[in-house]
């Protein structure tokens, strides 16, 4: 069982990631819809400062992987380059695969890792509060 402020942060994932496939849906038809019932999510921790999986680096920050569907979310970029990419390659999460990126705040410790997933070549949706600078959502 997850607590504290990890637990805060996962429910945070989880909801945009719910959110995000809502807003799909009914940006579409129901046909093609993202958001279907009885269909499960999954939210993998990929960079943390605490230790949950042996194999993983850790380091102050934190990054998600949320499934749903077909869809796969990156919901926080941690703080760094290497520890995110390496962590992603260590459980089999290929970058090329990001559909959609959720960034909580500005933080470097949330948004560190992002120059590294967009230098893989990969253009997925990103989300981020209004607060980020205008700088920061420009930047290609």
């Amino acid at each position: 069982m997850v607590s504290g402020p990890c637990r805060k942060v996962l429910v945070w994932a989880a909801l945009s990631l719910i959110l995000l496939s809502a807003v799909r849906c009914t940006a579409s038809d129901e046909s093609s819809a993202v958001w279907k019932e009885g269909q499960a999510m999954r939210l993998t921790i990929i960079y943390d400062n605490n230790v949950f999986d042996e194999r993983l680096q850790t380091e102050w920050g934190f990054a998600c992987w949320g499934e749903y569907g077909e869809a796969n979310e990156l919901f926080d970029s941690g703080g760094s380059v290497s520890v995110l990419l390496s962590n992603m390659s260590v459980l089999g999460l290929d970058p090329q695969a990001i559909d959609v990126v959720v960034l909580s705040h500005i933080h470097g410790d949330h948004t560190g890792g992002m120059e590294g997933v967009l230098a893989t070549g990969v253009h997925p949706e990103v989300y981020v509060p209004v607060t980020f600078p205008t700088r920061y959502k420009n930047e290609p």
